[in-house]
């Protein structure tokens, strides 16, 4: 069972279609910024299962690694990626957890 990281799945690589330097990295990191979003108010959320919790404690370290490999590309834009965080993240606060830190 996993949620979005199959994390036994090998990891792949993104082959001879795009050149490194032409990749979106901030959409990239975009995308899995919002993942880790998801995973850590799973593993806070309190109707979610103990086996839930801890899947999702491991997929957020997938979604952390990933992150922190497209923050090192060339491409990555700070301060769009902090904008779009923001947004993602303001989402996301209504919908934390009671009792949460969060929601203190």
């Amino acid at each position: 069972m996993y949620f979005i990281y199959n994390d036994t799945e090998l990891k792949s690589s993104f082959g001879n279609r795009t050149k490194y330097d032409d990749l979106p990295a901030s959409k990239f990191w975009i995308t899995h910024y919002s993942n880790f979003c998801y995973l850590d108010w799973m593993s806070k959320h309190p109707d979610t299962s103990f086996a839930e919790k801890a899947q999702a404690k491991k997929e957020l370290l997938i979604a952390q690694r990933k992150m922190d490999y497209w923050k090192r590309h060339p491409n990555w834009q700070k301060s769009h990626c902090e904008n779009e965080a923001n947004k993602i993240k303001s989402m996301w606060l209504g919908k934390s957890p009671k009792g949460s830190k969060e929601s203190e």
